[in-house]
């Protein structure tokens, strides 16, 4: 094992605190999809990892020895959100119908054998419907209607109750899934587990640069990064759309002489995952299904031999 040594490097504020819950939450598939990915994570990896001028070593002895692991774990449980909304001529009409619909959903949850316990309805929103009443030329805007919007979570304790639940749901004429929320526990585990992945990388570096270079590495070290990233399902789905098409210019004429029907063409999603490219050492390397993926960066400054540099004394202008 590496042997670390926590210091506080002066003009360096790269040294952070890694706080790490027990409840780490995460979205997959459902409609949230459609938001597509809020950033590359191998760029927010690359970011990470790279050098600031304060990071340079203070010394010409000195090298940075650094290690990158990614594990990859499955979930514990899952929280799967269902949207009901209802509209109706009153507020009244629209609340019994969400409530009557939600009822029965519930009903036969508990036939499927999910208990109350595991799920909890959240009052998301009630609003006006406008329309437009046409008197001649004149439109005049007015309230028809109402809607109410709640939510119901489930929890779950594998994939296959949430694909059950899918059908169950739909069954009951609820069709908006709007997320599954992966749940993970032990999060400080994994990380520990990490650590010691990374150390024995370090280690092996260290034996290679002593074998190949001759290099004399002091024992103590000094931590200079330590990130660790938990990257969600959600986060890692991405689209693409195979169609190809022609415009409408039949002998040069404009095609705004045209009403255009357009086909639809279909958009595929897919779980697109944080390969092995870039890591030194990946944990559960082969996965089916989308998974939780956690990342950890430790970089190290470490001295090599005695630093031979002399301080040049100011002297005296006359």
């Amino acid at each position: 094992m590496v042997r670390l040594t926590f210091r506080l490097l002066a003009g360096t504020a790269l040294l952070a605190t890694v706080a790490l819950s027990q409840f780490a939450p995460a979205q997959y598939g459902g409609g949230q999809v459609y938001n597509g990915q809020q950033g590359n994570p191998a760029d927010i990896l690359r970011q990470q990892r790279a050098l600031s001028d304060q990071d340079i070593p203070p010394t010409l002895n000195s090298v940075f020895l650094d290690a990158s692991v990614l594990a990859n774990i499955h979930a514990d449980a899952y929280v799967a959100l269902f949207g009901v909304s209802e509209e109706g001529q009153t507020l009244s009409e629209a609340r019994e119908k969400v409530h009557d619909k939600l009822a029965t959903f519930k009903t036969d949850l508990k036939n499927a054998g999910v208990s109350s316990r595991d799920t909890f309805v959240d009052f998301v929103a009630q609003n006006r419907i406008y329309d437009f009443q046409v008197d001649g030329k004149v439109a005049t805007e007015h309230v028809s209607g109402f809607e109410l919007k709640e939510n119901i979570s489930i929890k779950c304790q594998s994939r296959s109750t949430v694909d059950s639940l899918i059908a169950v749901a739909a069954k009951d004429s609820i069709f908006d899934l709007i997320k599954v929320d992966y749940v993970r526990t032990g999060l400080d585990a994994i990380r520990s587990k990490l650590v010691d992945e990374a150390s024995k990388v370090i280690q092996q570096k260290k034996r290679d640069y002593q074998r190949l270079l001759g290099a004399a590495f002091h024992k103590s070290s000094q931590l200079y990064i330590d990130r660790f990233n938990a990257f969600f399902p959600t986060e890692m789905y991405t689209s693409y759309q195979a169609a190809e098409g022609e415009n409408v210019n039949p002998g040069g004429y404009d095609n705004r002489n045209y009403i255009i029907h357009d086909a639809r063409k279909m958009r595929t999603f897919f779980y697109s995952p944080l390969s092995a490219k870039g890591f030194d050492k990946v944990v559960n390397p082969i996965v089916a299904d989308p998974v939780v993926q956690c990342t950890l960066y430790i970089k190290l400054r470490f001295e090599v031999g005695d630093d031979n540099r002399s301080t040049v004394p100011t002297k005296m202008i006359h």
